[in-house]
């Protein structure tokens, strides 16, 4: 029933658009959890944003930028994802704020129907209250919770429309966006490094003191300090932690959805490759040569040495093999026949899909089943383990606190240095360095430096080492004055940005050369440098060959046209400059016709209906108070 559930979830699931993104609350996803987790990552005017709401949505993100991306996905790129989620999840919170006070509300009646339309809950064709109980209760859910949840998208859903009403492109942009699509390009281009100018940098007399007059905040010492800590390891706990047998067969039966294993399917298949935009005898021929190779099947061919011979898959250097997989996973055309037919058995015609006509064997064929408590004991015994370390680490860290009693910096060390427990005494450390014989602990920096010298205070991490400890040292953020010792950092700053200037002219005159009629080619052999080039890249995707993911450069080298074809200065990108050329701009012909120009105008209205809720949104934030926490993008 679940799996039913799961495979339906689409038809009902509502989808609030803010900022581009989707932000999509299914009734097994955030919202209506935060009573098991009281963990935040967020406040916004008070309300709450939990861990687990914003892991969730990041996952989801995550997962979709991962496919998007493949080998081109980057930690980088994880990083930036963690902001989006947090951003969009502040959003939400905003935009309920704003139509709970503004009286933007669902009826029951709405409510009602709403529900009572949703797949999930239909049983023959109407809607079913049992089915209903059981699917909430099956995803530990009351009605109570579910409805509230339902009725704030719904209510996210109204005002989402009221903001964006009159989105609707004209004609002219909807034309543009149609050529946007299906643009391409190749450029080739002039890395300028700044650093090999250096050397033509000359100092001056007296010039290294004008330039750090002007730039003393550039030199500025950070705040420094040292602190005296005691480690408490919340795995050195665990062996004190005692899990009954009641207790994990009652989290058992809390989360049995939790352990539900969907129907799979292990498959291999022959794929006679044909797009959807190739005639009718294409598709013929594929499909013929799909039956010939079903015959030779039929007569005791192997699948695999076929697939290898003959598929227009990458899975044919696997003979085929696809793995395993759930519903939902494959096309409809695809998993339909796939899940139908028994282990061993091959497909009695060819089957097509948007890609072509396949041959399908299924190897192996799952059941949907409840795993054994057996089989996730040890995973519940590790959760309710986790789950007791927090108290753990905080009663231990209380009894270390009685013991030692009333301390200052130096009894705090000797009272320290005599017990168990492991005693760090670090170095001077900024808030932004590692701190000595601990690491990089970004939360535990936080703490030290709002903490007063001379203070006990502790910072609890229940995955990890807590630490009982007091600043013994600080030194004061300053401007130090301007000498002999400094002056080798003052000279390097002073000769890269001379040779920034110097490296941008250079760009400047290689652009005023090729304005000229000079090539690129002779221009780079006459600076000694070389010329790249990139294959052909879309507009919109956010990377250029042979630079890498950055969706400002994308945009603008794709204003570049054939009349003009070099960018008119040099382009400033990652610490270098660029000194680029349009080689090639092609327009996909395929990306035209009625069903193109409706998608290109959805985006068109799209992009309006984005910047109004942009618009929307930014106003929401100027008035609010959000605080995010300091240890959310640490990992």
């Amino acid at each position: 029933m679940l799996r039913t559930m799961r495979q339906n979830a689409k038809s009902w699931v509502v989808k609030l658009t803010f900022f581009i993104i989707i932000v999509v609350f299914s009734f097994w996803g955030v919202g209506t959890m935060k009573s098991r987790q009281h963990d935040e990552v967020a406040r916004v005017n008070g309300s709450v944003i939990t861990r687990q709401e914003f892991t969730r949505y990041y996952q989801q993100l995550l997962e979709r930028y991962q496919q998007q991306l493949k080998d081109r996905f980057t930690p980088e790129l994880a990083k930036q994802i963690k902001e989006q989620a947090v951003s969009a999840l502040i959003d939400r919170q905003l935009a309920l704020e704003y139509a709970q006070k503004n009286g933007i509300a669902v009826s029951d009646d709405e409510l009602r129907r709403h529900i009572s339309g949703m797949a999930a809950f239909r049983h023959n064709g109407s809607f079913d209250p049992e089915v209903y109980r059981q699917l909430l209760s099956m995803n530990r859910l009351t009605p109570a919770a579910f409805e509230a949840d339902v009725r704030t998208d719904l209510m996210l859903e109204r005002l989402n429309r009221i903001i964006t009403i009159g989105g609707m492109a004209p004609t002219a942009e909807i034309a543009a966006a149609v050529r946007r699509a299906g643009e391409k390009i190749a450029i080739s281009f002039i890395r300028i490094e700044p650093e090999t100018f250096t050397g033509e940098v000359t100092v001056a007399d007296g010039v290294l003191d004008t330039f750090y007059a002007e730039n003393q905040e550039t030199f500025r010492v950070p705040e420094r300090r040292r602190i005296a800590a005691m480690v408490v390891d919340a795995a050195d706990l665990k062996a004190d932690v005692t899990v009954a047998d009641a207790d994990i067969q009652a989290y058992y039966d809390d989360h049995l959805g939790d352990y539900f294993v969907p129907e799979e399917v292990q498959a291999s298949h022959i794929l006679i490759k044909a797009e959807e935009k190739d005639p009718p005898e294409v598709w013929e021929q594929a499909r013929g040569e799909a039956a010939a190779l079903l015959v030779r099947i039929g007569q005791g061919e192997d699948f695999a040495a076929l697939a290898k011979a003959h598929s227009n898959c990458p899975s044919a250097v696997r003979g085929g093999d696809l793995g395993w997989f759930k519903r939902g996973m494959m096309v409809k055309s695809f998993e339909d026949v796939a899940f139908a037919l028994e282990p061993g058995a091959v497909t009695s015609e060819p089957v097509r899909t948007p890609f072509g006509y396949h041959l399908i064997r299924v190897v192996d064929h799952r059941q949907p089943r409840t795993m054994e408590m057996a089989e996730v004991r040890e995973e519940i015994v590790t959760a309710l383990t986790n789950e007791q370390l927090p108290g753990l680490v905080n009663d231990r860290l209380d009894v270390i606190q009685a013991e030692i009693g009333e301390v200052n910096r130096d009894s705090f060390v000797e009272k320290a240095g005599s017990r168990p427990e492991k005693l760090v005494e670090s170095e001077w450390f900024a808030r932004d360095e590692e701190i000595g014989g601990i690491g990089r602990d970004r939360k535990l920096a936080e703490t030290v430096f709002s903490t007063a010298a001379g203070t006990l205070r502790r910072m609890v991490n229940p995955q990890g080492p807590s630490y009982l400890f007091m600043v013994t040292d600080v030194k004061e953020s300053h401007i130090p004055p301007f000498d002999e010792s400094l002056q080798p950092q003052v000279a390097a700053a002073y000769k890269l940005r001379e040779a920034r200037i110097l490296a941008r002219q250079k760009g400047s005159d290689m652009i005023a050369a090729l304005e000229a009629g000079k090539m690129l080619t002779e221009v780079a052999q006459e600076n000694h440098l070389k010329v790249e080039e990139t294959p052909l890249f879309a507009r919109g995707g956010g990377f250029v060959p042979r630079l890498g993911a950055d969706a400002d450069l994308s945009r603008r080298l794709f204003v570049l046209e054939g009349d003009d074809p070099v960018y008119p200065e040099p382009i400033e990108y990652q610490n270098i400059f660029l000194v680029a050329r349009l080689e090639k701009r092609e327009f996909d012909e395929s990306n035209a016709g009625a069903e193109v120009e409706e998608r290109a105008g959805g985006q068109a209205a799209g992009y309006r209906r984005y910047q109004r809720l942009e618009e929307f949104g930014n106003w929401l934030r100027q008035g609010a108070e959000i605080d995010i926490s300091p240890d959310l993008f640490e990992s």
